[in-house]
């Protein structure tokens, strides 16, 4: 390849990765293009009769679902986030054979800026340190704490998902104030937290500080087990 086309095909790249990033536009799945085999899933679930809902991705394969979701206008977009969540548990219990026994469910909650706040996702086959049983319904929310949840912060307790588990991600120790997102989970039975930098924070506060919003939960931390090289989940309180 001489010097003009290295060039031109180096011009092209750069022009494709702007349009996929924030900058360029978006282009949002409808319900005539998503794909799905789950047609009575996505519409009573209501994806695309909410006001602010946008399916940024969909993806599907005989043993996963991937709903990447990005919501308009603050508390109302996160509101009808959290009708969808709901709605697809509801959905569960009143069809309980529609999806296939062992399939994974992820709906990912992304920001305008394309960085990922927050996932839902079910347990198929259980999770075995919680004790539960696997399911089709959504049963665990994760949050990387660095992330961009002023929405989600600000929620109070007026929007309720109905998730079990709630997992935090954390590279440092937040401050208090940024666990109040846990008043939209009061229904929570378990807490898992994951720090990856061992040596930068306090078991105890965290817990202390989960606590306050979260009075009655088993709270487990997340730890790698060097021998059998996995990581597993221990209780802490």
């Amino acid at each position: 390849m001489n010097q003009r086309k290295k060039y031109s095909a180096y011009i092209l790249i750069i022009m494709i990765a702007l349009l996929t990033t924030a900058c360029g536009p978006r282009f949002y799945k409808n319900r005539f293009n998503i794909g799905t085999s789950y047609k009575k899933w996505i519409k009573e679930i209501g994806i695309f009769s909410s006001k602010n809902i946008n399916v940024w991705g969909y993806e599907e394969d005989e043993n996963l679902i991937t709903l990447d979701i990005i919501y308009d206008n603050g508390l109302d977009g996160y509101k009808e986030l959290c009708d969808i969540i709901n709605a697809h548990n509801k959905f569960v219990e009143e069809n309980p054979d529609y999806f296939p026994e062992n399939i994974r469910i992820n709906i990912i909650n992304t920001a305008g800026s394309q960085q990922i706040i927050s996932t839902f996702n079910n347990f198929p086959s259980g999770y075995p340190e919680l004790d539960r049983a696997g399911s089709i319904k959504i049963q665990c929310m994760s949050m990387r704490m660095e992330s961009d949840n002023s929405v989600e912060l600000s929620a109070g307790d007026e929007i309720q998902f109905d998730v079990p588990v709630v997992c935090l991600i954390f590279d440092d120790m937040p401050a208090n104030s940024e666990y109040s997102f846990l008043n939209s989970f009061s229904k929570a039975e378990q807490v898992i937290i994951y720090f990856s930098d061992a040596e930068n924070y306090s078991r105890e506060t965290a817990c202390e500080d989960i606590r306050k919003y979260l009075p009655n939960v088993e709270i487990y931390e997340k730890a790698y087990n060097a021998e059998e090289k996995e990581y597993h989940l221990q209780k802490i309180q």
